[in-house]
């Protein structure tokens, strides 16, 4: 099974690198140019942290409420997970 794979990105990072890229005298080289697509792909498929956190508390509350109402053996499960950061 493939399962998905997620990273953290240093958004400011990248755009700090694309105006470099796009300041330079050789931008339309291959590496630049490349570089440059590359980096404005990946920002285009980033999504920010912060709503994504966010989306997964409100869910976590949603999924406690109804685990008080009905038998929620996956909210058992979660629950009984520790995250230590």
């Amino acid at each position: 099974m493939n399962k998905d794979e997620y990273n953290i990105i240093n958004k400011t990072a990248i755009q700090k690198r694309i105006e470099e890229l796009e300041n330079t005298d050789d931008y339309f080289s291959q590496g630049s140019f490349g570089e440059h697509k590359f980096l404005k792909q990946v920002l285009s498929q980033s999504t920010p942290l912060i709503p994504e956190i966010d989306k997964a508390y409100e869910a976590g509350i949603l999924d406690k409420e109804l685990s008080l109402t009905f038998d929620n053996p996956k909210s058992r499960y979660l629950n009984s997970l520790k995250l230590d950061l």
